[in-house]
């Protein structure tokens, strides 16, 4: 399994059987120049949508790259080329939706565990709800606060999942201009996980377990 990061929550897997996942594209021209991330995704045969704010719903593939992936964007359970997906409905705000609305965590089977990306989750996280998401392989945590969980809130979910591995999204970067924070905070608070700096993760090579991976953009290179 391959997987790099894009900017914001942007996600590109390659799985062991080859199938190809992108995980929240945004729209690179939504927000001018306060939005400066390539947007150059490689080729793939799902995309999975959490909600519809444009940071997070490019769907012009046939347009702009001549080619039409099954794109997922509801909760419940689907199976698509034989990989099996499901999506459940969270909160993108303390106000149980009054603010921004609903979003969907994507959880993806694979033969190793799930990979669960939780979108612009932002509610205080019932625990209990979420128990049965514990110990995925993968997870995808947005941790810049403002619109989602912040830092703090975001590591307590993680430890209380205890993932394998820990993927930090929809933070603050030079390449963006959203009132969010740095993932120092979340990263500060995430004691039991080895830190890793990346251009790409592969599980092919031997990775400690309980590790945090801080991805360099992805040039669009796959």
């Amino acid at each position: 399994m391959k997987i790099v990061w894009f900017g914001h929550a942007t996600f590109f897997a390659e799985l062991d059987n080859k199938i190809r996942i992108l995980f929240d594209p945004y729209d690179r021209s939504a927000y001018g120049s306060s939005f400066r991330y390539s947007g150059n995704f490689p080729k793939s045969d799902i995309v999975l949508i959490s909600h519809k704010h444009n940071d997070h719903s490019f769907s012009k593939f046939k347009e702009k790259f001549g080619y039409q992936p099954v794109i997922i964007d509801t909760e419940g359970e689907h199976e698509i080329l034989g990989v099996k997906i499901k999506g459940r409905r969270f909160f993108h705000d303390k106000s149980r939706g009054k603010e921004r609305g609903e979003v969907i965590a994507f959880s993806v089977g694979t033969g190793k565990g799930s990979i669960i990306h939780f979108g612009d989750i932002g509610e205080d996280i019932d625990q209990g709800r979420v128990k049965d998401m514990a110990d995925p392989y993968i997870a995808m945590v947005p941790v810049g606060g403002k619109y989602t969980l912040d830092g703090e809130e975001a590591a307590s979910l993680m430890n209380f999942l205890s993932p394998r591995f820990v993927f930090p999204m929809h933070y603050k970067t030079d390449l963006v201009d959203f009132p969010i924070d740095n993932a120092d905070n979340f990263i500060s608070r995430m004691n039991n996980y080895k830190i890793k700096r990346v251009d790409s993760f592969s599980d092919d090579e031997e990775i400690a377990e309980n590790t945090l991976f801080i991805f360099n953009l992805s040039n669009g290179l796959f």
